[in-house]
């Protein structure tokens, strides 16, 4: 592989990098007695300014993520916890939801139904959070948002409830979940900063009272800002990427079926023969253009017509403009690939082959990359040959390589 292209490869790889699997996000919610107490400036108590806090990050979800939920500090002792199986809405009186999609209105629910009045159990429902199916796909980023109001305390087995949070947060990092520790309005602030440290998610390298580890927050502005900095940095955690749970990332479909807007469908051309000069797309044999069209055209059966750009783009993952309209792109190589004959020059340029021909040197180079028809040293292609590409500009041979290296670097299978 020549030099450019090997550097073509690196870029396309890195930037057509998505982030995988959606993540697992489980809010480990405290129900203590103290989140009953008011919030300076409102009429409100705590539990009801963090119950709406979440309900409209619910609502928004633009990251797509998958939540759930966990109650701690219920029972008469004050000291039980969600359980690790069950989802609300079944059982009924279930107080735990399980990370899905679509979970907001089960999880405002079962916040509605609670109210404030036990103790706080943190060790334990930090234990019972790494029991729980959710926490354990591996398959997936886990995160555990703790939202409390004050130190744990009371119902530890052994005396010391700080000592056991802390382990419970280490044993939960270990299983490869972090936490993040949102302290409302209560706490020793060296407790919580120590517990943001335990769970993998210092804001700081240096933790003091007046610059915390923890996200720290004391009305209903700062708890909304709060849990909204807590998701954007677990989106950090994804390196910035959307996530995507369709069979664009999950592996692919299983043969004689096709991934198109996320799902696996039946392939139209499982079962199609194309002849020479041919190539089945969208179960019909359309002919391949050779030479291949202009940067400005489209290839239509064999026939290099005018394109029409796309107003707003395509933003949606995995679709090409074509004609003016967003259509799946069946060259990403996130679906499945034309098949192209890239050894006779032809390459996957908007949902159809097209043959770019190359102009051999004497020593095998082109006149695109270091080479010419008198003896070069490249490995390029050149766009002018055989008519190809009249009148496009120089970058268009870039254009072609491009292409050639999306259908190289992204494919998962070829028909």
């Amino acid at each position: 592989m020549n030099a450019r292209l090997a550097a073509l490869l690196a870029v396309f790889a890195s930037s057509a990098a998505w982030a995988g699997r959606c993540p697992n996000v489980l809010l480990v919610f405290d129900a203590s007695g103290s989140m009953g107490a008011n919030v300076d400036g409102t009429n409100k108590d705590r539990f009801q300014v963090g119950r709406e806090a979440v309900a409209s990050l619910l609502a928004s979800n633009t990251q797509n993520f998958r939540y759930g939920l966990e109650l701690f500090g219920l029972g008469a002792s004050g000291c039980d916890v969600s359980d690790a199986v069950c989802s609300y809405p079944s059982p009924a009186t279930c107080q735990s939801v399980q990370c899905e999609y679509s979970t907001a209105q089960n999880i405002n629910t079962v916040l509605n139904l609670s109210s404030a009045d036990g103790l706080t159990p943190t060790g334990p429902a930090l234990t019972r959070a790494v029991q729980r199916a959710d926490m354990k796909d591996a398959t997936r980023k886990r995160f555990v948002v703790l939202i409390t109001d004050g130190d744990p305390y009371g119902c530890s087995a052994s005396d010391n409830d700080y000592a056991e949070s802390l382990a419970a947060l280490n044993a939960a990092r270990n299983a490869g979940i972090k936490t993040y520790v949102l302290g409302f309005a209560g706490g020793t602030p060296s407790n919580l900063n120590a517990m943001a440290q335990a769970g993998g998610t210092a804001r700081n390298n240096s933790c003091t009272d007046a610059n915390p580890c923890f996200y720290d927050a004391s009305n209903t502005a700062e708890f909304n800002a709060a849990l909204l900095a807590i998701v954007n940095a677990v989106g950090g955690e994804l390196g910035g990427s959307s996530c995507d749970d369709s069979c664009y990332t999950s592996g692919g479909c299983e043969a004689g079926n096709l991934c198109k807007a996320g799902a696996c469908v039946a392939d139209p051309c499982a079962a199609v023969a194309c002849g020479a000069g041919s190539v089945c797309v969208e179960g019909q044999c359309r002919a391949k253009c050779s030479p291949a069209c202009a940067y400005d055209e489209v290839c239509d059966n064999g026939v290099c017509l005018k394109d029409a750009p796309c107003a707003q783009g395509c933003s949606a993952r995995n679709q090409v403009c074509i004609g003016g309209s967003c259509v799946e792109d069946y060259c990403s190589g996130n679906t499945y690939t034309l098949q192209c004959d890239l050894a006779a020059g032809e390459l996957c340029v908007k949902n159809a082959c097209q043959v770019y021909m190359a102009t051999p040197g004497k020593d095998g180079g082109t006149a695109t990359d270091g080479g010419s028809t008198d003896g070069g040293r490249g490995g390029g292609i050149t766009t002018e040959t055989a008519g190809c590409c009249s009148g496009a500009p120089d970058a268009f041979s870039l254009f072609g390589l491009m292409a050639a290296v999306a259908t190289l670097a992204g494919r998962r299978r070829v028909r």
